[in-house]
C-alpha cells in the first residue's frame, strides 16, 4: 500500500485515499470553525492577502443567498453587480444557494451565467417546510406561482386551512428564531465554508439581506485575509426592531452585537438608501456610501415622455408581490370614482403576482372585477413586458419599508411613467420626485390618485432627469472604481513589490 492510501478497519471494508477522506471530513470541519468565526477578532488582526494577480486582474465573490431562477429581489442586484465588476475586468464568482432554498422560482430556465457560479446546499428545516406547506395548499402555474381558485369552495377551504395551521407555525416560528440565529438560512455557513476552502478572493462582496449573507462573507473573508464589503438593501438590527416586536431586548440586543462584529471588520460599507445610510453611520461603523439599484439603458429611454397620445386601453400595471401590507385597492377606488368616464373597455387594471385571491376579493366588493385582468404569478420576462407596456406602472410601498427602494421602480425607469403609492416622505417617493420619473401619493389620497391617472391617459407626464447616475454602465464604474482605490490603499510597498 502506498504512503497516500490508508485501510479502514476491515469492519468497513473498504480503501480510502486521503483525498477521499479529506473531501468527506470538509464539511464536518467547517462546522467546528463556526465557533472560531463568531468569537470574532480585532479588525487590527486580520491580515489582507493579495492574490497572485496584478491589481488590474483582482478577485471578487460576490455572496447572495439566491440568484436566477428565483424572483427574490436580491437577484437583480447579484446579477447586476456580478456582470458590471466583469465588463470592467474583474474575475467574479458569485457563491449562492440551490434553487429548492431559494422559491419562489421561475420554471422559465434562466439564462447561462457569464460569471462563475457556486452553488451548494444548506440546512434549512423551516424554509422547506414553509415551501412544502405552500404546495400543499394549492398547485402551481407554469410561472412557479399559485393558480387562481377554480371555485369560491376552494378560496374557503384555503381559508381554513391557513387558520387551521396559523397558531402552530407562529409557535415554531418563534422558537426556531432564536434557535436558527440570525436567520432560517445560517445552515447555509458551513456549506458556504466548504465550498470556498481552497479558494482566495481579493474582495469578498455580501449583499444583506439575509443576514446570514453577511455572517458568510465575514466567514470566508477572516479565513482567507480578504477584504470584507457589505452591500446593505435592507438594514439588520433597525429591521428586526420595526418588524419583530415580539422580540425581547435580549434578542434584538444578541443581533445589534453580531451586525456591529461585521460592520467592525468591514472595509468598506455600501447601502441602497440613504434613511439606511444614516442608521449605519449612527452606529459608528466605517463610512457609509450610497449605491442605488440601476437600469440597462435602451433605446427606448423616455420614449414615453414624448408620447402624448397613449393607444387605448389605458393600462395600470402593478407586478410584484402584495406581501407586507400592499394593496391594489387604493387604484381600485380611484378608477370606481371615474367609472363613467373610464369604462373597462378605456382603463385595464393589471395585476400580475402573488395575492390574486385578495385582488380578486377587493375587486368585487368594489364592484371593478371588469376592469380586473388578473395574470397571477408570472416569469420576470413577462413581467417586464408588462411594465413596460404599461401607461402608468404601479409601484407600492408599505409602511414598514419606507426606507426601501423597490426593484420594481428600477425596471419601470425609461419604459413607463411610474405612480408610487407609499407614506409621505418616504426614501423611494423623494427618489421618484427627484429625478421625475412620475408621482408619489399617499395611497389614502384617493383624489390625488385619480388626477395623476387623468393626467397620464392624456399624455402629461413628468420628463425624466439626471437618469445618467442611475444607468448599470454608471453606476458600475463607480463600483469598481471605489473597490479597486480599496485594494490599492490597503497594499503594503513590500506587497506591492513582490506582486503577492
Amino acid at each position: 500500500m502506498s504512503k497516500s492510501q490508508w485501510r479502514c478497519p476491515s469492519s468497513l471494508g473498504k480503501q480510502f485515499t486521503r483525498d477521499s477522506a479529506r473531501k468527506f471530513l470538509t464539511p464536518i470541519n467547517s462546522v467546528f470553525t463556526l465557533r472560531l468565526v463568531f468569537r470574532g477578532q480585532p479588525k487590527d488582526s486580520i491580515s489582507v492577502a493579495i492574490n497572485s494577480k496584478s491589481i488590474s486582474d483582482p478577485s471578487i465573490l460576490i455572496v447572495g443567498h439566491a440568484v436566477a431562477p428565483s424572483r427574490r429581489p436580491v437577484v437583480q442586484r447579484v446579477k447586476r453587480v456580478a456582470e458590471g465588476l466583469q465588463l470592467n475586468g474583474w474575475r467574479v464568482t458569485v457563491l449562492t444557494m440551490k434553487p429548492p432554498y431559494t422559491r419562489p422560482n421561475d420554471r422559465v430556465e434562466a439564462q447561462p451565467s457569464t460569471f462563475e457560479l457556486i452553488r451548494t446546499h444548506a440546512w434549512a428545516p423551516r424554509v422547506l417546510l414553509r415551501d412544502a406547506i405552500r404546495r400543499c395548499r394549492r398547485p402551481t402555474n407554469s410561472a412557479g406561482g399559485t393558480e387562481q381558485p377554480s371555485s369560491s369552495g376552494s378560496v374557503k377551504r384555503s381559508g381554513i386551512i391557513r387558520s387551521f395551521l396559523r397558531p402552530p407555525a407562529r409557535k415554531i416560528r418563534s422558537a426556531m428564531e432564536r434557535f436558527e440565529f440570525p436567520d432560517e438560512y445560517i445552515g447555509w455557513l458551513p456549506f458556504a465554508l466548504a465550498a470556498t476552502r481552497k479558494r482566495n478572493f481579493d474582495i469578498v462582496f455580501a449583499t444583506i439581506p439575509w443576514a446570514t449573507s453577511g455572517i458568510v462573507g465575514h466567514a470566508i473573508a477572516r479565513r482567507h485575509g480578504s477584504h470584507f464589503v457589505l452591500d446593505y438593501r435592507d438594514p439588520w438590527y433597525e429591521k428586526m426592531r420595526i418588524r419583530r416586536p415580539h422580540f425581547d431586548d435580549a434578542m434584538l440586543k444578541r443581533h445589534q452585537d453580531r451586525e456591529n462584529l461585521l460592520l467592525r471588520d468591514a472595509s468598506m460599507v455600501f447601502a441602497m438608501t440613504p434613511t439606511i445610510a444614516d442608521w449605519l453611520n449612527a452606529r459608528g461603523c466605517a463610512a457609509v456610501e450610497i449605491m442605488t439599484n440601476s437600469f440597462e439603458e435602451t433605446e427606448d429611454v423616455q420614449r414615453y415622455a414624448s408620447d402624448a397620445n397613449p393607444a387605448f386601453p389605458f393600462r395600470v400595471v402593478y407586478a410584484g408581490s402584495l406581501a407586507y401590507g400592499r394593496s391594489l385597492r387604493p387604484i381600485m377606488e380611484a378608477v370606481r370614482s371615474q367609472r363613467d368616464r373610464w369604462p373597462p373597455s378605456r382603463v385595464r387594471i393589471v395585476h400580475a403576482g402573488d395575492g390574486s385571491d385578495a385582488t380578486l376579493a377587493d375587486a368585487r366588493s368594489l364592484e371593478v372585477e371588469e376592469w380586473l385582468e388578473d395574470h397571477g404569478a408570472v416569469d420576470r420576462q413577462t413581467a417586464l413586458e408588462l411594465i413596460h407596456g404599461a401607461t402608468v406602472a404601479v409601484v407600492i410601498v408599505s409602511s414598514d419599508y419606507d426606507y426601501a427602494y423597490p426593484s420594481k421602480l428600477f425596471d419601470a425607469i425609461g419604459k413607463s411613467p411610474v405612480l408610487l403609492l407609499g407614506p409621505p416622505d418616504c426614501d423611494a417617493g423623494k427618489f421618484v420626485e427627484r429625478h421625475q420619473l412620475g408621482w408619489a401619493v399617499s395611497p389614502g389620497d384617493q383624489t390625488r390618485i385619480a388626477q395623476v391617472l387623468d393626467a397620464a391617459f392624456c399624455g402629461n407626464v413628468p420628463k425624466p432627469v439626471n437618469l445618467d447616475a442611475l444607468k448599470t454602465r454608471n453606476v458600475m464604474g463607480r463600483l469598481d472604481s471605489r473597490l479597486r482605490s480599496l485594494l490599492a490603499t490597503h497594499r503594503s510597498p513590500a506587497k506591492q513589490s513582490s506582486n503577492c
